[in-house]
């Protein structure tokens, strides 16, 4: 599996010009907080990273997980109570020499196949990095395979990462 390693630059844009566009029919974009949510937030991330049986996304990705203890969001994009996409996005204070610079990691992006190529997840994806510039990120990065999705979020390539099984 080959995932490439990508980023944005957010100095320049405000969250204001991300959403200007959010306006989709139906979906209602909202933080997974309830414990149902985040079992279908589960479920949805085992089903579209097609996992082998009895593998589970948060083994892979424990940083995801909302027992983690690490501080992040999760938006969910739900018709009714059925969370159809999702996308989640963490801030950290990166050490510099010029001291620590606030940036922001994106994962967990996720949508039913019942409803890709709708838009939703691109929504869910611009409320995260939202929630990132209220924050004070400057940069955010992610590892994923769907360089024409983030390229139209303003994220580029900036490497390469293979991952091999090793028994």
């Amino acid at each position: 599996m080959l995932s490439l390693f990508l980023f944005a630059i957010l100095r320049e844009m405000s969250g204001a010009q991300l959403l200007d566009q959010i306006s989709i029919p139906g979906p209602v974009l909202e933080s997974v907080e309830s414990d149902s949510q985040f079992q279908q937030y589960e479920a949805l991330l085992n089903l579209c990273f097609q996992l082998p049986e009895g593998r589970h996304f948060f083994e892979d990705c424990p940083v995801w997980d909302r027992d983690s203890g690490v501080y992040k969001v999760t938006i969910g994009a739900f018709l009714g109570e059925r969370l159809v996409s999702a996308a989640s996005i963490r801030v950290a204070d990166l050490a510099t020499p010029r001291g620590a610079l606030t940036v922001a990691i994106l994962g967990g992006v996720c949508t039913h196949p019942d409803y890709k190529g709708k838009g939703i997840a691109t929504h869910a994806v611009k409320k995260a990095i939202e929630w990132a510039i209220n924050r004070k990120a400057v940069a955010i990065f992610l590892w994923g395979s769907e360089v024409s999705f983030y390229g139209r979020l303003g994220f580029s390539i900036c490497g390469r990462q293979s991952r091999i099984q090793l028994d």
